[in-house]
């Protein structure tokens, strides 16, 4: 039993330890007051970070927390974060003690900065990193943030299924948020990509289930909106439409002075509506456009301007600056780089999810082994204790009832020697017998062929039947048992009487009913009488009614009185 509880202690123990090294640690009050802070009021949980001294927190996960919010709070606030030294130090921590929601937002801010610093393809790394973290801890929001910076990425990229698709989860997570900021980018995007890939019907749907979000939501939303549709307008043939739109787009924009985007679309339509000196105005203003792409566009609408002036050679240096930067732009696209490194990176989540799985499964074979061993040796040891237990019962019952069966015997021997001298009648013989018989039940109490008797006849009396029935064995079990004098096994009563009758014999010794012995040895009514009869006419006894008893009585008793 001490081994059991022992055991049964170091489990318990153990489980305790695992929980103790999952269990989240204690962060600095101030640090969850600002992360606190960052839903509702970054700007204040930036000044509460930026004023905390760096050498009040003692612990390695106070500086990682801090690290990352500090970043966070950063980020929140629009300010540009080139220099990742500061989140990868929350992201070693966080990936070291397996925190999985602080580990997918160090590794969303990681994406973030290589997006300020224009790494599109470290910033598509760690945003997968990011999702894939996100997913596992069921944080919607961020999942949505982090999607929708990663279709931004390939959108840029060129990449516009991966960026559709990407847009398909954000819209997703928005409806789930009821986030209308979250669902009108998403939609918006979508419908823009879908012009791009000619899937017209499918890009005026989105965009007009986008409207009403961005008309009811910041000038931002508007300005996208509205740049987006007037693209679906040019593709469509709706020149005019698309002029307006490209209009309302340069309206809405806060920096109208580096907005070339706005000033390509707007000189765009001006070009389709015919109007060339309106067109060249905006066009030229995206000349000086630090983006290879943009360049490339522009110097294809100058081209076509000047084919449509008459102008043959300007046309044609257009046309070869477009060349230029394309192959500037084809040349520093990171297209193939951010699908090279998608496929590593889903590689490597693959294996580690595969790792992580194994380590769960060893974990639980381990458990399972541990219980399933607690629980054969727990059960082991029970087997024992009750298999001694019941081996110290029928050793007081087999002591005990060997006491009474030599109590009475002498009980027995006494009256027997009282009745040969002082020649008592055979009344108070008889009334001895009873009391043997009596003892004689009691005692086959304990016996397993009485209890197999008991089981027939309470079987009979319930069914009208009992397909149970003794055995040879166990009719030589029962002869032992109640013959204590061995009278039916003497070998003159052996020659004389068959098994049959030696089995009716012992019947009538404990003492059983007709219809008791008809049930226990299959016979009816009239053969039990019949076997009475001829039991008498072999041992040379008058037949009579119970006279084969009182014969069988005497003898067992060890009188020497003769019927």
């Amino acid at each position: 039993m001490k081994r059991i509880e022992r055991f049964i202690g170091v489990l318990l123990l153990a489980g305790v330890l695992a929980l103790a090294c999952t269990t989240r640690p204690h962060y600095d009050p101030r640090l969850v007051q600002a992360d606190r802070l960052l839903t509702v009021c970054p700007d204040s949980a930036l000044r509460l970070l930026e004023v905390l001294p760096a050498d009040s927190l003692y612990t390695e996960a106070d500086r990682a927390y801090y690290a990352l919010l500090l970043t966070q709070a950063r980020d929140k606030n629009y300010l540009m974060q080139t220099n990742d030294s500061l989140i990868r130090v929350a992201v070693c921590y966080f990936d070291s003690v397996q925190d999985i929601n602080l580990r997918a937002r160090a590794y969303y801010l990681w994406g973030s900065i290589c997006r300020d610093r224009n790494d599109q393809v470290g910033a598509i790394r760690q945003y997968l990193i990011a999702a894939y973290w996100a997913e596992e801890c069921g944080d919607l929001s961020l999942q949505g943030r982090i999607y929708a910076n990663a279709g931004f990425i390939h959108y840029l990229a060129g990449l516009y299924e991966e960026s559709y698709t990407d847009y398909q989860r954000v819209e997703q997570v928005g409806k789930a948020l009821r986030d209308t900021m979250l669902l009108c980018d998403a939609l918006t995007m979508q419908g823009k990509i879908a012009t791009y890939l000619h899937r017209y019907r499918e890009a005026s749907e989105k965009l007009r289930q986008a409207r009403p979000f961005a008309e009811a939501e910041n000038r931002v939303l508007q300005a996208n909106w509205a740049a987006a549709f007037s693209t679906l307008c040019k593709r469509t043939g709706q020149a005019e439409e698309a002029l307006v739109y490209a209009k309302r787009n340069l309206a809405l924009q806060y920096d109208t002075v580096h907005c070339y985007r706005s000033f390509l679309e707007l000189g765009d339509a001006y070009f389709l509506v015919g109007k060339h000196d309106s067109a060249l105005i905006f066009l030229n203003q995206c000349v000086v456009a630090p983006y290879y792409d943009i360049k490339r566009d522009v110097y294809m609408l100058l081209a076509d301007v000047a084919k449509a002036q008459g102008k043959t050679e300007l046309s044609l240096e257009m046309e070869r600056l477009y060349s230029a930067y394309q192959d500037s732009a084809r040349h520093l696209s990171p297209q193939t780089q951010i699908v090279k490194v998608e496929e590593q990176v889903r590689a490597q989540l693959q294996h580690s999810l595969h790792q992580t799985h194994l380590q769960s499964y060893r974990w639980g074979a381990l458990l399972f082994f541990l219980v399933t061993v607690g629980i054969v040796y727990g059960g082991y040891g029970y087997y024992r204790r009750r298999l001694r237990k019941q081996k110290t019962e029928a050793s007081q019952k087999e002591a005990a009832l060997s006491q009474e069966n030599q109590l009475l015997k002498d009980e027995i021997e006494q009256s027997r020697m009282q009745l040969q001298t002082k020649h008592n009648t055979e009344i108070e013989l008889a009334e001895l017998e009873q009391r043997r018989f009596a003892l004689l039940r009691q005692n086959l109490i304990y016996s397993e062929v009485y209890a197999k008797i008991q089981g027939i006849l309470a079987d009979h009396q319930a069914n009208g039947r009992s397909k149970e029935s003794l055995t040879s064995d166990e009719w030589e079990r029962l002869a032992l048992e109640v013959d204590q004098r061995g009278v039916l096994r003497e070998p003159v009563v052996r020659q004389q009487l068959d098994d049959d009758e030696i089995h009716y014999c012992c019947l009538l010794l404990m003492g059983c009913s007709i219809k008791e012995r008809g049930i226990l040895l299959q016979v009816s009514r009239s053969t039990i009488y019949r076997i009475n009869e001829r039991i008498c006419h072999k041992l040379g006894i008058d037949y009579q009614s119970g006279a084969l008893k009182k014969w069988l009585t005497i003898r067992a008793s060890g009188a020497n009185t003769t019927l």
